[in-house]
């Protein structure tokens, strides 16, 4: 968990004194979207975010990292490669506030074939190359340090990143390279060194002829869709939506067919950014893709073969961007709320000036009538966002102002509940989230205020008010639901088993087998459960041998175990 000690900066003339503590929680409430439960819902969001999946703990599931503007994020299957419940991890693999790593497109691959893998994120202070991190760790715990600041070719050229992908395209057992740049580009270098070494010969700059035009940004995935044993290419496009080449060529000798563009009907709003990889472990490809502008990390479960792929959505991963919205208090205390909303000037100087709308109305019939265009002369910079909240529980509205950047202005109304008077008074710093769009609740009911602050690359962030608490006051959980304890024996089955599940509390919980299609072929129970420990029996003599799947769900989360059934 990271911690932040967020101090109110006063001014000299501050009579009122105090310091405020804050702790930033990013699970503690939980956040439900699509029956997912996301990982890390109060993280924050990304600009120009970029996915990759690979077993960096080599636990035998996929772990997910995510990069964008100024960040590289990673988050730990903690589920299983049936069922993935990712969770972030403090640990941060790169130092990805580093100045030159704007965009941390990362890219995972076991480039020197010491049974690890290694990291290559992209740099884009003023010109965008790539840096390769070798993992100096060990397949269960990666440690990455700088081998190569730089990315060269076989000529020690620079090679201008892009949206990167290894793989072995012509079949001689080392890893080639392939970057899709900003001007459309899908270069191609062949690794004409080894599986321990490589040497990057550059071979074309639109592989198959692919060129997406100026702001293209192709973003390439190879992957054996179709299980036919060759590669075929989906494509990121800067317009969101994927493109799907197959390959009709080979192992050795790559054809690939015409397009077919907007593949599948996804769109994920800007720079979709795919990753094909068997998330669910039932031997075929499912999708992961980012977005852009749109900030969200999208799952697409296969549920048809590896011959006959048939993709569904279930959902996000990483929670959607936030956008500001006006605030509203009764600032007449005359039982109607009133809307303070700040108006952009994009031509006079890229300013935000905050505008009050009285409400003339009733509580049930609004009238807002904007009465004044420089409320108390308050102006900042565009993205500026405001919040009223009684800050001081001195029962009227104070203002805080999310500037856009890092900081937080307090204005304390010291006039009245029927005529305020909002005067500066202090300072938050809550650096390095930028673009802070703030909303202020008691979200835990203990007689502060809690921030929730969005910002201009998405999401939210969340931190909780511990003034005063130390090692006293309230006990936070470490996680926002305690895990399923959920076990099967005997395994293989011949063919009875027995499913035996544990609830903390009374809830709803459905125990289902699936086959490996993933079609439900019995409920063993289902409807509220009481807490405890249950056990079932599943008597499979009336289906065949082969591999099946036992689930148990509640309204939180899913555990899943893969069963044999021998006879």
């Amino acid at each position: 968990m990271r911690y932040l000690l967020l101090i109110l900066l006063l001014l000299p003339t501050l009579l009122f004194a105090q310091e405020f503590e804050f702790v930033q929680e990013w699970n503690t409430i939980p956040l439900i979207s699509d029956s997912l439960n996301l990982a890390a819902p109060w993280l924050g969001g990304y600009y120009f975010s970029s996915s990759e999946t690979y077993d960096l703990n080599n636990d035998g599931d996929f772990d997910l990292l995510v990069g964008g503007y100024f960040q590289l994020d990673y988050f730990i299957n903690e589920g299983n490669a049936l069922v993935p419940e990712f969770t972030y991890s403090e640990n941060q693999l790169i130092d990805s506030t580093m100045s030159n790593y704007y965009y941390t497109y990362p890219a995972v691959c076991d480039i020197d074939s010491d049974g690890d893998g290694d990291l290559f994120a992209l740099q884009t202070d003023g010109a965008s190359v790539i840096t390769f991190f070798e993992n100096i760790g060990s397949p269960i715990q990666p440690e990455f340090v700088i081998n190569q600041d730089t990315l060269r070719d076989e000529n020690d050229e620079w090679i201008w990143g892009g949206n990167m992908d290894w793989i072995d395209i012509d079949a001689d057992g080392d890893l080639d390279f392939f970057d899709g740049r900003y001007n459309g580009e899908l270069r191609f270098y062949e690794n004409v060194g080894d599986s321990t070494q490589y040497i990057l010969h550059h071979i074309t700059d639109h592989f198959e002829g692919i060129d997406f035009g100026y702001q293209g940004y192709p973003n390439p995935c190879f992957v054996d869709i179709d299980s036919d044993n060759d590669y075929d290419l989906v494509l990121g496009h800067h317009d969101g939506k994927l493109y799907f080449y197959e390959n009709i060529g080979s192992q050795q000798q790559v054809d690939l067919a015409d397009p077919i563009n907007y593949w599948l009907g996804i769109n994920v709003g800007d720079y979709s950014s795919p990753e094909l990889c068997d998330i669910d472990n039932d031997s075929d490809y499912d999708i992961v893709t980012s977005g852009g502008w749109d900030v969200v990390t999208r799952y697409y479960e296969n549920r048809g073969t590896p011959l006959n792929p048939f993709f569904i959505y279930r959902g996000v991963i990483i929670p959607p961007d936030t956008v500001s919205s006006p605030t509203f208090g009764d600032l007449d205390d005359d039982g109607d709320y009133d809307m303070l909303m700040g108006f952009q000037n994009w031509s006079g100087g890229d300013s935000t000036h905050l505008w009050y709308y009285e409400n003339q109305g009733t509580p049930e019939e609004f009238n807002f009538v904007l009465v004044d265009q420089n409320y108390f002369g308050i102006v900042y910079n565009v993205g500026a966002n405001f919040d009223l909240v009684d800050w001081d529980l001195d029962s009227d509205y104070d203002l805080l102002v999310g500037t856009g950047y890092s900081d937080l202005i307090y204005y304390e109304n010291v006039g009245s509940p029927q005529v305020a008077d909002f005067v500066c008074t202090g300072q938050f710093s809550i650096s390095p989230y930028w673009g802070n769009l703030v909303g202020l609740h008691d979200v835990d009911n203990d007689q502060d205020i809690d921030i929730f602050a969005g910002q201009l690359s998405g999401g939210i962030t969340f931190f909780r008010n511990v003034t005063g608490q130390n090692e006293v006051g309230p006990k936070r959980p470490d996680t926002p639901f305690p895990k399923l304890d959920f076990s099967i024996g005997p395994n293989p089955a011949n063919p009875v088993t027995w499913i035996s599940f544990t609830l903390p509390s009374p809830q709803e919980a459905t125990l289902a087998v699936y086959n490996i299609l993933g079609a439900k072929v019995t409920t063993l129970t289902s409807g509220i459960q009481p807490p405890g420990t249950h056990t079932h029996i599943w008597d499979a003599a009336e289906y065949s041998s082969g591999v099946y799947i036992i689930q148990l769900e509640t309204p939180q989360q899913k555990s899943a175990e893969r069963i044999t059934v021998v006879k």
